[in-house]
């Protein structure tokens, strides 16, 4: 998911990785305590995610490849500018609200 949201802001289809985190955490399911695929890229580092995605490469060769903006460690996407961030207290309450200033 991190190699494919990375392939999405350097295609400019999402302008930051906050929107990919957002959509990823109040729209797919992912797990709001992770902050997001992007934001839970960066809690892992960039090293880390570049050898996972080197095995990928390895196993499927022309099948599938990294990202640019991975492979090559520019990060020209900031995941540190995530918007779903780290839950905080006890309770595990997010500190973003995705409906602020609606009727809900």
């Amino acid at each position: 998911m991190v190699n494919e949201a990375a392939k999405i802001l350097e295609e400019g289809i999402a302008q930051r990785a906050s929107d990919i985190d957002v959509v990823w955490a109040f729209g797919y399911g992912w797990p709001r305590p992770k902050g997001g695929p992007m934001f839970w890229a960066d809690s892992l580092g960039l090293a880390t995610i570049v050898g996972g995605l080197e095995r990928y490469r390895d196993r499927l060769g022309a099948y599938f490849s990294v990202a640019a903006s991975i492979q090559h460690g520019r990060g020209g996407w900031d995941i540190r500018q995530s918007g779903v961030r780290k839950p905080v207290g006890p309770s595990r309450v997010l500190a973003i609200d995705p409906l602020e200033g609606t009727d809900r």
